[in-house]
């Protein structure tokens, strides 16, 4: 009877104990904050951790893209205003993929630059960090802008032809822009020098 009551108490002081430890693992476990991608793990196995220390970095999948503009452009930006993202790869003549918006703009500025998150869709698969070519408005003005096929190259210079009522059409020297965003075949030209508002042009 007494090593029955003495195994039965051992029985229950391990029972006790093992609850104690059970509790101190889910006490223990770590679970992130949210669903995202981990950006490191600043601790390595075995390390003892303290509350409130850092385990692992992990990025939202809510992604935001972060501007760093020349202060020259901050009064041109504004929350709202739409972003035209280039494909991957900061090619100076890459195809634009995609659009988002401005959603903040911090009022202080960045060793010379103005910063701004800028929401989108399609920037899951992209590297946190990476760097992305973007179009954005820097200021309105009025231009004149030409179909491309209506210029021609003569000795290292840019020409369009002018229609003349009751005579040929002759031929001026015109400084050309940068193209304008449009279909291929339907290709618009900048021109900042040479044409006056009322001048008909004659495809050469």
């Amino acid at each position: 009877r007494t090593a029955f009551d003495v195994a039965s108490n051992q029985l229950k002081s391990a029972k006790a104990e093992r609850s104690v430890t059970a509790e101190q693992l889910e006490e223990g476990e770590i679970l992130a904050p949210t669903t995202g991608r981990v950006l490191s793990v600043p601790v390595t196995n075995g390390v003892v951790i303290l509350p409130g220390e850092s385990i692992a970095q992990i990025a939202t999948e809510n992604y935001i893209l972060r501007l760093e503009i020349p202060e020259r452009h901050a009064r041109f930006i504004v929350k709202g205003d739409k972003v035209l993202l280039g494909e991957r790869g900061l090619s100076p003549n890459g195809a634009v993929v995609g659009e988002g918006r401005i959603s903040q703009v911090y009022p202080k500025l960045n060793h010379g630059r103005v910063i701004a998150d800028v929401t989108a869709r399609g920037l899951g698969d992209y590297f946190v960090g990476e760097r992305v070519r973007v179009l954005v408005s820097a200021g309105r003005r009025s231009t004149f802008a030409i179909p491309g096929d209506f210029t021609f190259k003569r000795y290292g210079l840019d020409y369009v032809r002018l229609n003349r009522k009751g005579g040929e059409p002759i031929e001026i020297v015109v400084q050309l822009g940068l193209p304008l965003r449009g279909k291929a075949q339907n290709r618009f030209v900048e021109v900042l020098a040479g044409l006056n508002a009322g001048d008909v042009l004659v495809k050469p």
